[in-house]
């Protein structure tokens, strides 16, 4: 949204001796061992303190986006409620948590009735869809009516505007986005080419690490 700041969340295990390791590696660990419930309720207490803290600094325009980490979280029935919960305790409006989910995660919601995203929708967050276009594009994950952002991968418009045929994807996905009434946000942007791209486009926000 015009005039705020979001902040991405990213999960990380610092390990000791292999240094940061993604959840792509420790994310199948945690789910073995039975560790995804508790590791979920900490990345909500840790997200939402984090906004607590911004909050005390005068910070009130940031929002924060927490990423969902598999398929299991949307089977949980108290999912949505600790969220709120945790929502209430550091007093988030609606709108300034934003929950981001893989295409694979939001298509797999689908087909089991959508009943998971849906719930956690109702109780105030916005709903991201994390990464489109880093494997093969879905418009299927358009038309389901439960997104609120599109966050473009980095391997869909870095070649931009040097490459003429990826601008002119770019510019038909901001224009698709917007006809739906989308927010689009161009992830892992450094280059000033593509943010002036990126900005004549239509394109709503820039990420960076």
């Amino acid at each position: 949204r015009a005039g705020s700041l979001g902040i991405s969340a990213m999960i990380r295990w610092a390990h000791p001796e292999l240094g940061l390791i993604g959840p792509e590696r420790f994310l199948p660990l945690a789910e073995d061992a039975g560790l995804l419930q508790p590791l979920t309720e900490w990345l909500f207490d840790a997200g939402c303190a984090q906004v607590r803290r911004w909050r005390a600094l005068g910070l009130d325009r940031m929002h924060l986006a927490l990423p969902l980490l598999s398929r299991q979280q949307l089977a949980w029935t108290g999912l949505s409620g600790r969220l709120r919960d945790h929502m209430d305790h550091a007093g988030l409006a609606p709108g300034r948590l934003e929950i981001e989910v893989s295409e694979d995660l939001l298509l797999a919601d689908s087909d089991a009735g959508g009943a998971g995203l849906a719930a956690l929708k109702e109780v105030g967050a916005r709903m991201a869809l994390d990464g489109f276009g880093r494997g093969p594009m879905s418009l299927h994950s358009l038309q389901l009516g439960r997104l609120d952002t599109l966050k473009l991968a980095r391997e869909v418009h870095h070649e931009a505007p040097d490459d003429r045929h990826r601008s002119a994807v770019v510019r038909a996905l901001l224009a698709l986005a917007k006809e739906l009434g989308l927010r689009v946000v161009a992830e892992g942007v450094d280059r000033h080419e593509q943010l002036g791209f990126l900005r004549k486009s239509g394109c709503d926000a820039v990420q960076a690490f």
